[in-house]
């Protein structure tokens, strides 16, 4: 799920992160069969002999979303997660503050909290919420009109990150924005379910913004495009198969 020698590359000691990218490669040899969850991770385990299977993070295919009413008095766009530079929040922030019908509501913690709780004191369309539950999320996420994931391609577990609110946003019908450089943008751009930015351009993502805020018949094709992929793709209705069969495979062999 997370390429764990790129956490440690810049933080630690060069001899660290050999030791943790040796243990990240070897350690699964041990193993009877191996679950990744996108294409990116196949080039670590090439010519291993065990199953490698590709399972993206499921979700319900009970997961709706609230009606999503024609006309709000604002346009909501909820960022949930690290409050980290890498994660585009300053950038996202920026983009919104002149677009008074835009409301930012931001959950998460990180290194950004203490300033994103000053402009929210600054700024009334943006709105701090502090650390919140996976049921909130839920809530939050289904009464959104957007769902920004601005990564840094620049660092390679952002660059091949595939997070479940990706996968939530899309069985929501909700569009999403992301970088471009990123499996995100491969994702969105074959489903159709997103817009793609550059990474730290604020004009980009503000037009990014307005484009899904104005124009109504773009939102619903993104919408359903979204939920589509959704339900034929990555729900957990499709993914079980998936595993029920590698998990098959693997007891017949330890009967023969």
């Amino acid at each position: 799920h997370e390429y764990y020698p790129s956490f440690v590359r810049t933080t630690m000691p060069k001899i660290v992160w050999r030791i943790v990218r040796v243990l990240y490669e070897v350690l699964p040899r041990k193993s009877n069969a191996i679950i990744i969850v996108n294409d990116c991770f196949k080039r670590f385990f090439k010519g291993y002999k065990h199953t490698v299977t590709i399972i993206y993070a499921p979700l319900s295919s009970e997961v709706h979303r609230t009606r999503r009413k024609e006309k709000k008095s604002f346009f909501k766009v909820f960022y949930y997660g690290g409050l980290s530079r890498d994660r585009g929040v300053m950038d996202l922030i920026a983009s919104i503050l002149d677009l008074p019908e835009v409301k930012l509501i931001i959950a998460g913690k990180g290194e950004l909290k203490e300033t994103i709780v000053m402009l929210s004191k600054k700024y009334g369309n943006l709105n701090y919420l502090g650390w919140v539950t996976e049921e909130e999320i839920s809530s939050l996420t289904s009464s959104s009109d957007l769902i920004p994931i601005l990564y840094n391609p620049a660092i390679i577990n952002n660059k091949w990150a595939a997070p479940n609110k990706l996968f939530l946003a899309m069985a929501m019908g909700i569009p999403v924005i992301v970088c471009k450089g990123t499996l995100m943008e491969k994702i969105i751009e074959d489903e159709r379910c997103g817009i793609s930015v550059k990474y730290g351009v604020v004009d980009e993502i503000k037009k990014a913004i307005l484009a899904l805020q104005n124009n109504e018949d773009l939102y619903r094709e993104l919408s359903r495009n979204g939920v589509k992929a959704f339900n034929e793709k990555y729900s957990w209705g499709t993914v079980e198969k998936r595993l029920v069969s590698l998990y098959e495979s693997l007891t017949m062999k330890d009967r023969n």
